[in-house]
């Protein structure tokens, strides 16, 4: 893809790639395309994530700058993978009060994501996709995307999985901030169902995660 006047590239003038000098890079353990070697992103997102466990702030965000502008660069701005990568920086700026970025960084992946590639993502990849959708004050986008990627998990893993119930958990939280609130408690109580100790701190997590202040500020409108 070449670069714009609108690519992640010219937005972020400067260095982006934050590693540490000498400093060994991560691993993850999945790659994206066969044949890429240690330049692929999901190693930059993977030194992103632990920086940011480090309590390296800084160069976790410019780790995940680095690889949002490397997939933009050989994917395409409209790639799934585009908000594989946002949707962890956009939770950092979330976290960090920081709701003015995290919604520009929302709406732009969302706005430029390619439907035909959406259509076959994985149910993970989907929830991405639906938390962004939040985050860009899209709830009723969200709300859409968080049924699809609930009907992939209950096709691949069953009813009773974790992965299932998270979907569920996902959409009780939607439902909340839609103002939804029988349908957000229905929801709940399918994911506190299953006999899995580790559904039930997951459900509560994601409904409890509403309550504060950030969400608050997101959800607001229909789509």
């Amino acid at each position: 893809m070449q670069a714009s006047d609108s690519s992640l590239r010219d937005r972020w003038d400067g260095p982006t790639d934050g590693r540490a000098e000498g400093a060994a890079p991560a691993r993850a353990t999945v790659d994206w395309d066969n044949g890429i070697g240690g330049d692929n992103p999901i190693y930059t997102v993977a030194e992103a994530e632990t920086a940011l466990r480090a309590g390296a702030l800084d160069q976790g965000e410019r780790l995940f700058r680095a690889a949002l502008v490397a997939t933009e660069s050989r994917y395409g701005a409209g790639h799934p993978y585009m908000a594989v990568i946002a949707c962890g920086l956009a939770e950092f700026y979330e976290k960090q009060g920081r709701l003015e970025e995290m919604r520009w960084l929302a709406r732009r992946i969302v706005e430029r994501a390619d439907p035909d590639a959406i259509a076959t993502a994985n149910g993970r990849t989907l929830r991405r996709i639906a938390a962004l959708c939040r985050m860009a004050d899209r709830p009723g986008a969200a709300l859409a995307f968080y049924r699809l990627s609930l009907d992939r998990c209950r096709a691949k893993y069953g009813q009773g999985h974790p992965k299932t119930a998270a979907c569920l958990a996902d959409m009780a939280a939607c439902h909340h901030n839609l103002g939804n609130s029988a349908a957000a408690r229905r929801l709940l109580r399918l994911a506190a169902a299953t006999a899995d100790s580790s559904v039930h701190r997951v459900a509560a997590d994601s409904i409890g995660a509403t309550g504060s202040a950030a969400p608050q500020a997101m959800a607001r409108g229909a789509g």
